[in-house]
């Protein structure tokens, strides 16, 4: 695992939130199209509609999660990730930033709807 100032200092380039701002765009797409059944799906939902969908939104979003990405222990992303890898990790940490930004109060779930 590279060191904290390491990690810091590759995710605050604007070529690592670039590369970001493709794999959340990319994460926000799959995570719109999944099915309702997906654990998580709506509140999952709530963090497409913060994250997306326009650039500003996926640069936005990039820069905010950017240190949570690359401080993620596998896979490690690094000068020699690919695409995918990127994808990969944003991809496995939605749910959890799901969570995180709900309990911050950033996103949250709507209210039932009275019967």
């Amino acid at each position: 695992m590279p060191s904290f100032e390491t990690i810091y200092v590759n995710a605050v380039t604007e070529e690592n939130v670039n590369r970001l701002a493709i794999a959340i765009a990319n994460v926000v797409r799959s995570v719109f199209l999944e099915g309702a059944g997906v654990a998580e799906h709506d509140l999952r939902i709530q963090l497409v509609n913060y994250a997306g969908p326009r650039t500003a939104d996926y640069e936005r979003f990039a820069n905010e999660i950017a240190i949570t990405v690359m401080a993620n222990p596998s896979p490690v992303i690094d000068a020699d990730a690919t695409d995918a890898q990127y994808e990969a990790v944003v991809a496995s940490l939605w749910t959890s930033l799901a969570k995180l930004y709900e309990a911050k109060g950033i996103i949250s779930l709507p209210e039932p709807e009275a019967a």
